[in-house]
């Protein structure tokens, strides 16, 4: 995957800040109609989905999903950060419909989150940093940057339908939802090991009993 190095004519100061903002972004084809992501951050995590802050990309919209992880740049979000995402989204649905990134990882990261506990665990994952005061802000603020918005196109449908898929396999539930109960720590992990290992001994020594009775 190519990175996008070409310089851009900037035509006014919100076009310059978009330009900054995507310096490095990775070109992608854009898709009409596209797949949406259809689960939340706190969804996911059920069905065995990794998060992980990509600290060497400052590119917001340089998302990647591979082997079952999510790979996100830090949105870093300040009290300036509502207006020049405003300003900069209007400006893509006027001037760069088919070319609109920061709309496409705005509606990604829409879907991502539905409540302050999608936020809370990207917080924790290092994924998102704020000074809003609670996550229930983050949450609300990024829930309402795509009304009156339109959705017709995106360069981020291909990493949803892969999350989709995902999430939709029944093992990854099956797996993660294992983990969770018998490895949440290693000290559950190494008790639910040696349960294991005394079971298999003791069915051993069972076998090993009734083959001696005979």
């Amino acid at each position: 995957m190519t990175r996008n190095l070409t310089a851009v004519e900037s035509r006014h100061f919100t076009d310059l800040l978009r330009n900054f903002l995507l310096e490095g972004a990775f070109k992608r084809r854009y898709t009409l109609n596209p797949m949406k992501l259809k689960y939340s951050a706190v969804m996911l995590r059920k069905a065995g989905v990794k998060f992980q802050v990509i600290k060497e990309d400052k590119c917001l919209v340089n998302i990647k999903f591979e082997k079952g992880v999510l790979k996100i740049p830090l949105l870093d979000i300040r009290y300036c950060f509502e207006r020049l995402v405003r300003n900069i989204m209007a400006l893509e649905q006027c001037c760069y419909q088919r070319e609109a990134y920061v709309c496409s990882y705005i509606k990604f990261m829409d879907h991502l989150i539905d409540s302050a506990e999608d936020v809370g665990l990207l917080v924790r994952k290092g994924i998102i940093l704020h000074g809003l005061g609670d996550d229930a802000a983050v949450s609300n603020m990024i829930n309402h940057f795509c009304k009156n918005i339109g959705d017709n196109y995106t360069c981020l449908g291909y990493i949803s339908r892969k999350i989709n898929h995902h999430y939709e396999n029944r093992f990854n539930h099956t797996k993660a939802s294992l983990k969770l109960i018998y490895f949440p720590n290693i000290w559950r992990g190494t008790a639910t090991v040696a349960a294991a290992i005394l079971l298999i001994l003791t069915f051993i020594q069972t076998i090993a009993s009734v083959k001696s009775a005979f």
